[in-house]
């Protein structure tokens, strides 16, 4: 069994104290107060949890488009019937309008036609 430094400093004191006959041998302002510390610990607790809520509601950068629905390049390309290549070419082309995400992935606006280049003859 390990014990930290604290519980070992207080068990010390505590032997000090018996060998001396219960005088103590550290004044009031060397001991930790161990009621203060539980009530820093707790505040740090609930700033971190609050923190946490705060990151885990946080939507990733740029993902609202004026309230526009956003889906998958497949969903996409299935809905217009083409090719998830070429739904990704024209995103990077810009001739659709979606947003890449911190993973390198794209959304895409539903919400708006396309018809694809066609091929020269």
């Amino acid at each position: 069994m390990v014990l930290s430094k604290q519980v070992g400093m207080a068990m010390a004191a505590q032997v000090s104290r018996v060998n001396s006959g219960g005088r103590s041998t550290e004044s009031a302002a060397d001991t930790p107060d161990v009621y203060e510390q539980l009530r820093q610990a707790q505040t740090q607790i609930r700033l971190l949890k609050a923190q946490l809520k705060a990151l885990e509601s946080k939507q990733p950068p740029g993902i609202s488009l004026s309230g526009h629905a956003l889906t998958t390049p497949k969903v996409f390309a299935d809905m217009h019937r083409v090719s998830v290549a070429t739904v990704n070419r024209a995103l990077n082309d810009e001739a659709l309008q979606g947003i890449r995400q911190p993973n390198g992935r794209w959304l895409v606006v539903t919400d708006q036609s396309y018809t694809p280049k066609r091929k020269r003859d």
